[in-house]
């Protein structure tokens, strides 16, 4: 509504001037019109009453998510030196349910450098198998086409086929070839997280992949050298969507220092603790492993019967 409209629904006398109590009027009346806030419907009400309630919803909503990440990301590392916390054990119960036992032979395809050579790129493939019930163990290595064929039976050791290894390069089985045991790892890893005996170490990448890293705590009065040393040293990477064990590797252990028997100088002692340094070959490669199927199959699905013409040989 204008002024003009106003003045044609109350008009002033044309010898009144400006500011006579009909145009203070009319100026009033204007400005009521003008300030009142124009009716809504009830959907538009509904709209303007909803819209702060929404974002009150969301950012409360929004709070609580991130209330519960901060919860499922540091509980798992905060379970003290024994590896305990409600969430870690459920992280370690999907790392023990991620490797269902369908069978007794356990299945395990890895890669590895050949430590042997200066490079760290894993060219060496190993395929094993390990017949839980008898401890048949089966073990293939290839690089490119040539292969080692080998097998374990009731403790002796047979050789299938080689052209992976001559008379010259046999020593070297034992260490850039032979690698680490696999198959027996990945049981005494399951066997571990039945126990409650794996702790947690904590989250990383590898390879690319984002993972957590775990190690088996170590029975230190329980095993021989070579054992203690395999399953102290020994960490593993789960992969953070499917806790499968992706990566293996192997670290040294921290050293401290102690006086000699008569007080009179320092020397380093080794522990049985992890330090977070990789150990590495003679050559200088770091000695890590990449796994890349880890299973338990039945022994029809296996390779775990060895051919006649084996104890021939």
């Amino acid at each position: 509504m204008s002024v003009e409209m106003l003045r044609d629904a109350n008009p002033v006398p044309p010898e009144q001037t400006a500011g006579s109590v009909h145009e203070e009027r009319a100026q009033r009346l204007l400005a009521s019109i003008l300030m009142e806030k124009p009716s809504r419907s009830l959907s538009e009400r509904l709209r303007a009453l909803s819209r702060p309630r929404l974002v009150r919803t969301v950012v409360v909503a929004a709070t609580l998510a991130l209330v519960a990440l901060a919860f499922s990301v540091t509980l798992p590392l905060g379970g003290g030196s024994h590896g305990g916390g409600k969430i870690q054990l459920g992280i370690l119960g999907r790392a023990a349910a991620a490797i269902p036992d369908k069978g007794p032979v356990v299945h395990v395809v890895w890669q590895q450098p050949d430590f042997a050579s200066n490079s760290p790129a894993m060219t060496l493939r190993y395929e094993e198998w390990l017949d839980r019930g008898n401890g048949t163990d089966h073990l293939i290595i290839s690089k490119g086409r040539k292969a080692l064929d080998s097998w374990r039976i009731s403790g002796k050791h047979y050789l299938a086929s080689n052209t992976l290894l001559n008379e010259t390069t046999e020593p070297y089985f034992f260490g850039s070839i032979a690698g680490a045991p696999f198959a027996s790892l990945i049981e005494d890893y399951r066997t571990a997280l039945s126990d409650g005996k794996i702790v947690l170490v904590g989250p990383g990448r590898v390879l690319g992949k984002p993972v957590l890293w775990v190690r088996l705590r170590c029975p230190k009065g329980d095993l021989t050298p070579g054992q203690l040393f395999i399953t102290c040293a020994e960490r593993l990477a789960l992969d953070k969507h499917t806790y499968l064990p992706v990566v293996s590797e192997l670290h040294t252990f921290k050293q401290v220092q102690i006086w000699n028997g008569d007080h009179t100088t320092w020397s380093w002692a080794p522990t049985y603790q992890q330090s977070d340094a990789l150990q590495t070959a003679g050559s200088g490669v770091p000695m890590r492993y990449r796994i890349l199927t880890v299973e338990l199959i039945p022994r029809d699905k296996a390779n775990i019967n060895p051919p006649e013409r084996l104890f021939k040989h």
